[in-house]
């Protein structure tokens, strides 16, 4: 293992032939609740994906006061 990996703290992990690897982690986030359908079926064809649920409705403001 070189010098890099050993002292740097890389957080991945080294594989059997010597290359090296990380993991990635995928969340589909909705903007509005009318597109949680599209993030689940997003996340349902990229392995290793999840999704969160959007609370809020479309066409809905905030007025921030």
């Amino acid at each position: 293992m070189s010098y890099l990996l050993k002292n740097v703290g890389f957080k991945g992990y080294v594989r059997s032939d010597g290359n090296v690897g990380v993991r990635n982690y995928v969340l589909v986030i909705p903007t509005v609740v009318c597109s949680s359908y599209a993030a689940k079926e997003i996340s349902n064809a990229v392995n290793g994906s999840t999704y969160i649920l959007h609370q809020h409705g479309c066409a809905q403001s905030w007025s921030g006061s």
